[in-house]
């Protein structure tokens, strides 16, 4: 499935769909964001889970496929994603 979906506490109905790409591979929650990482469309995005709605997309050569987070200080984190296709890992700082 390519979609997010926020659903209804009480009866579990869905609420909100949210699209993150053709191929989701990954999920995380940082505190705030949920990042989904999308391995065909080469982007990880971020979705506002209160509101269901997509803040932000980053853009990510090489077949984002895992994900993980850590605290760089007060208000800062980092993103890291290793990608499948390049065989390497990107960082993204976000505050």
């Amino acid at each position: 499935q390519d979609q997010l979906v926020k659903l209804d506490r009480s009866d579990g109905s869905v609420v909100a769909p949210v699209e993150v790409g053709a191929t989701p591979r990954a999920l995380l929650f940082d505190g705030s964001m949920i990042w989904s990482a999308d391995q065909q469309g080469n982007r990880v995005t971020g979705v506002d889970p209160l509101t269901a709605t997509v803040e932000t997309t980053l853009r990510v050569p090489g077949g984002p496929y895992a994900l993980a987070w850590v605290p760089c200080g007060p208000a800062c984190g980092d993103l890291w994603i290793a990608n499948e296709a390049a065989d390497t890992v990107s960082r993204v700082r976000l505050p």
